[in-house]
């Protein structure tokens, strides 16, 4: 009686290690953790100006020498009345992989402001021969990544002018060379990215 008492026991235990064995794999909860990392290039911003390099506000300080068209009556690299000349802006894209806008300020320096004749007149792009008149001293378009030519050639046109237009006598002119040895225009440039 003893042997059958152990024996059921010893049934019983297997059958319990076997329930719970069961129980156990059939109510188990998974865990598995993976990881891993993924790597996306950054999109350049490498905008140059006059083959200069513009980031952290950098200034331009070469290539913005302007250009006046000869005169027999006016010295060679000076303004006068009715001086006309202009200056070039290439702005270089091809190391850009998004679509901006840019935008030209061009004024000039609130310390010369009794110049009030000298004026930026229009521009024309990429060499062409039409000059599109500026009623403000600021021009803005686009260079779009999609763009086939990622280089644009901005050439400013400016002028002291004299006779129709002017707000400046004959006597004010004059008066100018009391004052200034020169003339300086600020060109500002600003780079915005296109939003998605």
């Amino acid at each position: 009686m003893e042997n059958k008492r152990k024996i059921f026991l010893l049934l019983a235990l297997m059958c319990m290690f076997t329930c719970l064995y069961f129980v156990r794999t059939t109510y188990a909860k998974y865990l598995t953790t993976a990881s891993g990392s993924i790597q996306a290039s950054i999109a350049r911003w490498n905008i140059k100006v006059n083959n200069t390099t513009v980031r952290n506000n950098d200034v331009i300080t070469n290539g913005l020498t302007p250009t006046f068209i000869h005169s027999d009556h006016i010295a060679d690299n000076v303004i006068a009345p009715t001086s006309e000349g202009y200056f070039d802006l290439t702005i270089d894209a091809t190391d850009v992989d998004v679509s901006f806008t840019y935008t030209v300020a061009i004024n000039q320096r609130s310390d010369y402001s009794l110049l009030t004749d000298f004026n930026v007149t229009g521009y024309s792009m990429n060499g062409g021969t039409t000059i599109i008149p500026l009623s403000t001293p600021t021009l803005s378009a686009d260079i779009l990544k999609t763009d086939t030519t990622r280089v644009k050639t901005i050439r400013v046109y400016v002028q002291w002018i004299d006779g129709t237009g002017e707000t400046m006598d004959n006597a004010a002119d004059t008066a100018i060379t009391n004052n200034y040895e020169s003339v300086i225009l600020d060109v500002v440039l600003t780079f915005t990215q296109k939003a998605s």
